[in-house]
This record gives C-alpha cells, structure tokens and sequence, in this order.
C-alpha cells in the first residue's frame, strides 16, 4: 500500500499528484490511470493494447470506445467510458506489481494480469490486455 502525506507532492517512483488528481502507469506502459478526489471524484482505466471485451459499440459514442473504464465512488458497477481523449501520459509513474493505491474512496491494484480498480461499495472493473470487465 502507498501512502502519500499532501496532495500536490511529487514522490519519485510514485504517482504523480496535482491537486486532487494521481495518475500512473502500470509497469508494462500499457495500461494508465487517473484518480481523482473531490467533486468530480472518479477513477479512470486506459489501455493501448488489448483483445477488446466491449464490442457492442454504442450508437450515441462519437469516440473511441472499449479502451477506457471508469467508477465513482457512489457508483454500483463499473462502465466502460466513450470519450475522445486519453490518460496515457509518457510522464505518468510507474507503480510496480503487487502494489496498491487508495484515493478519493477508490482503490486500485496493480498486478501483471492487469489493474483492477473499485470503490468502497465493491464496484468497479479490472483492465487487462486480454478482458476488460466491469463489476
């Protein structure tokens, strides 16, 4: 577990803070993610190289679609999200496997299969190259 003593401080090594956002990456750079805390808490997947799992692609989406998965913290399952940007930054830190971060009442965990991120209700997805899916 990584622990962090004031948000706006850049640990080396460690997830990069901004306010209330930490974003990361996974050791393989394949799959990023933001957390943010406050008003518009949230935490967000995103995946560059993977065997899609979301094929149904929805009518209403104008973006790209299947590589991005999010959750809130009051939300009862996770979702795949339809968007036209990316939280892939070369800049993002890399956490190492086995490790896990807690922020803004989301958790996620790092791991070689993949990151598997959810609030405190038990909600939330699990991105991997090989499935993504949402609980």
């Amino acid at each position: 577990m990584l622990n962090y003593l004031t948000a706006g401080l850049l640990l080396a090594a460690g997830p990069v803070f901004a306010d209330d956002i930490v974003m990361f990456q996974a050791p393989s750079g394949n799959i990023h993610c933001m957390m943010i805390d406050g008003e518009y808490a949230e935490t967000r997947c995103d995946i560059r190289e993977f065997t899609p799992s979301f094929t149904d692609f929805p009518a209403d989406c104008e973006g790209d679609w299947g590589d991005s998965l999010g959750i809130s913290p009051g939300d009862r399952r996770g979702r795949a999200i339809c968007h036209g940007d990316t939280v892939m930054m070369q800049e993002n830190p890399v956490i190492g496997y086995g490790n896990s971060i807690e922020h803004g009442g989301m958790t996620c965990e790092i791991a070689q299969q993949g990151v598997t991120c959810f609030n405190a209700g038990g909600a939330g997805f699990s991105i991997a190259r090989a499935q993504q899916a949402v609980f």
